[in-house]
């Protein structure tokens, strides 16, 4: 096995942050985007518990937009295809009753009303692929080399990532799958194995520590020692992947009622008075955070998120949310903003 892929960059980057506990952030407001095709389901004055539907999909693809806060909607603003909404946060921390966990066992309900339940708390899974498939790949490598999220939730929520693993393997129909992390998180890959079901069904492996391996391609070259025709779709080719994040999600939503309102990011970086690692909902403003949460060091600072090769400012003194190209559609904070 190859265990690394061709090209890349090798960092020297020591995290700061991946010995710090997770915090839960509640911010003032949140602001999301509507995604195009979705219908607004709430009207400015309406009082919102977390987890209540914000706008739903037209079609029959796609999660539903959920409010990560309760609290009251106090704008909707924009046309058809380029909406925003945003809900103030009161803090009371309730949660819509619609939230609940499956009360059957998981493993015993049908394919069709999991995936029915996943869309209400707010996950899509990504596509099968058309393809036989091969392996289910869960991708447990950092998306920027400054980031400890997926560091922090293998460390708090090892047990719940793998039982997401073998939710995952029932809803595709795949028989195996392989937690792939860098060498460097050998820690990390410890507990995950510690957690694993007796067989084969699912295993951890170790891969290179260079920057992008959390690419799909690139962690399939290193796993298999395979290279996918550049027109085929790694799905296709029957290696699905699958963030970490995401299996933790589809547990928590099914076993716990947990709605999928919000990601982890790390914020870290000479600008800032410490670093640290949050769990914040999705439209939160990164400006809010940076100065609620880990304190602005001068009067001015510019985030970057993205990793070294794609990385770009986020915020500049910043109003815009960042967004998430994940199985969340909606704007959302994921990964580093250092």
């Amino acid at each position: 096995m190859a265990n690394s892929f061709r090209g890349g960059m090798k960092l020297s980057l020591k995290n700061p942050a991946a010995n710090i506990l997770s915090e839960s952030y509640e911010p003032s407001k949140i602001r999301l985007a509507v995604p195009a095709g979705y219908r607004v389901a709430v009207a400015v004055g309406q009082r919102l518990a977390e987890g209540d539907i914000l706008a739903s999909p037209k079609g029959e693809d796609g999660a539903f937009l959920l409010s990560g806060i309760s609290g009251r909607v106090t704008g909707l603003t924009g046309e058809d295809g380029a909406m925003e909404i945003t809900v103030e946060n009161d803090r009371t921390q309730n949660r819509s009753p619609d939230c609940t966990p499956i009360s059957d066992s998981i493993f015993e309900v049908p394919t069709e009303r999991l995936l029915a339940r996943l869309r209400r708390l707010g996950i899509s899974l990504p596509p099968r692929g058309e393809g036989t498939p091969v392996c289910l790949v869960v991708n447990c490598c950092e998306k920027d080399p400054a980031s400890s999220s997926v560091t922090r939730l293998i460390r708090e929520r090892a047990g719940e990532l793998i039982g997401g693993v073998k939710i995952l393997l029932k809803l595709y129909g795949i028989r195996r799958a392989v937690c792939a992390l860098p060498r460097g998180m050998y820690r990390e890959a410890s507990e995950l194995e510690s957690r694993l079901p007796n067989g084969r069904m699912i295993r951890v492996r170790t891969v290179s520590d260079k920057y992008p391996q959390h690419i799909p391609r690139l962690l399939i070259s290193s796993l298999f020692n395979l290279e996918i025709n550049a027109g085929r779709s790694v799905e296709d080719a029957g290696y699905p992947v699958v963030d970490a994040s995401l299996c933790e999600a589809v547990f928590s939503a099914l076993a716990e009622g947990k709605p999928a309102t919000e990601g982890r990011v790390t914020l870290t970086g000479n600008g800032l008075a410490w670093a640290v690692n949050l769990r914040v909902p999705y439209g939160t403003e990164i400006a809010e955070l940076a100065e609620n949460a880990a304190s602005v060091i001068g009067a001015k600072c510019v985030f970057f998120g993205g990793g070294p090769e794609r990385r770009k400012a986020a915020a500049e003194g910043g109003d815009e949310p960042p967004h998430d190209d994940g199985h969340h559609a909606r704007d959302a904070v994921d990964g580093a903003l250092a």
